[in-house]
């Protein structure tokens, strides 16, 4: 019985939110340039010699590609992550992490992937993608704008879904962060395990809201501006990066 109450009250929660709601359309028109929004997107690449299960062997030219179809996922949404850099990294608290999840129960606790994360580079603005070897399921969000991503993720094959796994898992693990719960149709971006890539508008709302709250998240027009307040100030490399932001934009 608390089960069932349980479920009522999930589907509940998802129709008051509109997420839920199969009428919902999905969102195919890509808004205008200027309504997007350009959040921050820090990728960590961890490895570890001798723990073959963290180390990731994905390179700066793998990163690209993937960033490439997740931002063509995320446009039809008016989202765009913005790449600074590919960060290769040595995964921290390697043994204290291998311990956990050796321990009874301790490989279904996903948390503990967050200690892998070195510590330098995690307070970054924006959401942070940390690829490993492998993970229990493809990806996990594990809140406050951390998400892993295994590089040997698989996927179910969908009608008009992406062509290859990484991209839509790491893109499903940010719809996470942008505050997207999972759903049930197949050939949405939200549910589990297949290749779909779809968003219906209530979605598409609730993402750019929370988007537009991350630390580091510009419009168009910010952006735009920044970019000529820095070089008018002769910042010329940080002039470049936003104005190479800008230039990944749909015309």
């Amino acid at each position: 019985m608390r089960s069932r109450l349980l479920f009522a009250a999930v589907l509940l929660g998802l129709a008051s939110t509109g997420l839920g709601d199969a009428l919902s359309p999905a969102a195919v028109d890509q808004p205008k340039r200027e309504a997007f929004l350009l959040v921050p997107l820090n990728v960590h690449v961890l490895s570890c010699k001798d723990r073959a299960n963290v180390d990731c062997k994905l390179t700066d030219a793998d990163i690209a590609r993937i960033v490439g179809k997740v931002n063509g996922v995320w446009h039809k949404a008016g989202i765009h992550f913005c790449l600074d850099s590919v960060l290769h990294e040595e995964a921290e608290n390697v043994v204290a992490f291998e311990e956990k999840r050796s321990a009874p129960d301790g490989a279904a606790m996903l948390s503990i992937y967050r200690m892998l994360a070195p510590a330098a580079t995690r307070g970054r603005p924006g959401l942070h993608v940390y690829y490993v070897h492998e993970l229990p399921p493809n990806g996990v969000y594990l809140g406050q704008n951390v998400c892993f991503v295994k590089e040997t993720a698989a996927l179910r094959k969908v009608e008009g879904g992406i062509d290859e796994p990484l991209p839509r898992v790491t893109a499903h693990e940010l719809g996470h962060g942008l505050g997207l719960p999972h759903r049930q149709n197949t050939t949405n971006l939200m549910a589990s395990g297949t290749t779909g890539t779809l968003l219906n508008e209530a979605e598409v709302t609730v993402a750019r809201g929370r988007a537009a709250k991350i630390d580091g998240a510009m419009t168009v027009e910010a952006c735009a501006g920044a970019a000529e307040a820095a070089k008018s100030k002769g910042q010329i490399e940080q002039a470049t990066l936003l104005q190479r932001y800008l230039s990944e934009l749909p015309k």
